[in-house]
């Protein structure tokens, strides 16, 4: 989620994206009022305003914001909440003396991770638009997602490839921390064995 927030609040990246498909002419809007847009689109995400979208976008593409502000909501509580567990759980085994069983079930742990990621990667290179259109379908309980680029401006500022170009800078950070995380657990539990095996 942090990955998330960090690429899909970044100015500079919906400016590039704008420039690199001329969404200028595809729009019909002036670069100023696009960088206005971006800047009120990730304003809103932040806070959840509705009158930031109701500047710029229809009803049904309002709705849809306010479905996908509440997506973004629920999964910063989750990640907080995780990020809390995941503390606590290391806090209470550090102090029950069972770190170094943690971080060895851990590190097993990480394998299977490892190959989810792996096949939920390869689907998304293989067929983003229906990997796109099953998230859809699975996080959103009605169908205003679906827009029409004759009525909903929206469509055409942020296309399919806008959004396959984050998840792909979300999946390359999210690769790299993982990897970082795991060599540190990696690290930590050797030192945990061989702590243990002096003290044998």
């Amino acid at each position: 989620m942090t990955s998330l927030e960090f690429f899909s609040y970044r100015e500079e990246y919906f400016h590039h994206f704008q420039q690199q498909y001329h969404l200028t002419e595809v729009t019909g809007r002036s670069q100023r009022e696009l960088d206005l847009v971006s800047k009120d689109l990730i304003d809103y995400l932040r806070h959840g305003e509705r009158a930031l979208m109701e500047k710029h976008f229809n009803e049904r593409e309002i709705t849809h914001m306010e479905d996908v502000f509440q997506l973004y909501r629920k999964g910063r509580i989750l990640r907080n909440v995780l990020l809390i567990i995941s503390v606590g759980i290391l806090f209470a085994a550090y102090i029950g003396k069972n770190l170094r069983i943690l971080l060895k079930k851990t590190s097993r742990g990480f394998l299977l991770i490892w190959l989810i990621m792996a096949l939920f990667a390869l689907w998304v290179v293989l067929d983003f638009n229906r990997a796109f259109v099953y998230f859809h379908e699975l996080f959103f309980t009605n169908d205003l997602w679906i827009l029409d680029p004759k009525t909903d401006w929206m469509i055409r500022l942020l296309p399919e490839n806008f959004f396959s170009g984050i998840v792909l800078r979300v999946g390359i950070s999210f690769l790299i921390e993982f990897i970082l995380i795991h060599i540190l657990f990696s690290i930590l539990g050797k030192e945990k064995r061989n702590e243990f095996s002096k003290n044998d």
